[in-house]
């Protein structure tokens, strides 16, 4: 509306940096309805968080670490979870099994890149599957009960992270 200013530019798309990085191509959130089709998500998916839509207390996480028959229930504080075949993963989305029902769900889906490696960087040996390009990171490890450390895989300190205990019954953290 106004004269840019001198050594400026205005503000438009045309005038911005190309981004680094694509939020569609690691992220995916998508829509489906349970019925056994595959549900496309434009790139294999090492993350998957479903939740149903029309139904109360049906939501999940799958992660290529753990496996995609193995689950932790969002909602809750119990244990993995063993669902065999509950998911089937291939270069561009996942399968859901018979579980799914006739539901609708939705679906946010990460792309972790890579493949997962040992990570000793920190006091406890972690596996681990790290997008260091966007700053995510699945890392599983078997605590001691004593202080200690975890490595994740990034080349910075996380700014957000999520824990819970896959063998008992405890709280998200």
């Amino acid at each position: 509306y106004y004269p840019v200013p001198s050594g400026f530019l205005a503000l438009c798309t045309q005038n911005l940096p190309e981004p680094t990085v694509i939020p569609s191509e690691h992220f995916n959130p998508v829509l489906w309805t349970g019925n056994g089709s595959k549900v496309e998500t434009g790139f294999s998916p090492d993350l998957v968080w479903y939740k149903a839509r029309d139904v109360n207390s049906y939501a999940g996480i799958v992660d290529v670490i753990r496996g995609y028959d193995t689950y932790l229930q969002s909602y809750d504080t119990i244990a993995d979870s063993v669902i065999s075949g509950l998911l089937t993963a291939d270069s561009s989305g996942f399968t859901p099994s018979s579980a799914f029902l006739s539901n609708s769900y939705v679906a946010w889906n990460w792309d972790m890149g890579g493949t997962t490696a040992s990570n000793t960087s920190g006091s406890i040996t972690s596996s681990v599957r790290a997008n260091t390009a966007y700053g995510q990171s699945i890392v599983s490890h078997t605590g001691t009960g004593s202080l200690s450390t975890v490595g994740h895989g990034l080349s910075v300190a996380p700014e957000f992270v999520i824990v819970k205990r896959r063998d008992a019954t405890d709280d998200w953290m």
